[in-house]
């Protein structure tokens, strides 16, 4: 049909590093609190020991143009995270504290846009 156009995107990245660490009191024990007051000492000096998992995702959008006599309109639809995965970005990284391993963010969920885009 005429006027219809779909386009999509597929995005995928490998997971970023994820280095732990722990907080050591100036005089070489564990610090008792979870403040940053102490030294931060990485667990595994190698950065990519530890990493979140990959982000793939799939996005579609779907667009038709009609006309109203002098008037054009463009209705749009767009689907963002098709898969509605959860992925982990960030989560808490110091040994220990309360929110290690904690999620801090993911991915957003699945959203759906609608648009109407009208020209005179």
């Amino acid at each position: 049909m005429p006027g219809i156009s779909v386009s999509g995107t597929i995005y995928g990245r490998q997971g970023y590093p994820n280095p732990q660490h722990v907080s050591i009191n100036r005089d070489g024990g564990l610090s008792s609190s979870f403040s940053v007051s102490g030294t931060q000492v990485l667990v595994d000096p190698n950065l990519d020991a530890n990493r979140n998992p990959n982000v793939n995702l799939l996005d579609l959008r779907a667009q038709k143009s009609f006309s109203i006599g002098k008037v054009k309109a463009i209705g749009s639809v767009d689907f963002f995270n098709i898969g509605n995965v959860a992925t982990l970005l960030q989560a808490g990284r110091q040994v220990g504290s309360p929110d290690f391993g904690i999620a801090r963010e993911i991915v957003p969920p699945r959203v759906i846009r609608f648009g109407l885009r009208i020209q005179m």
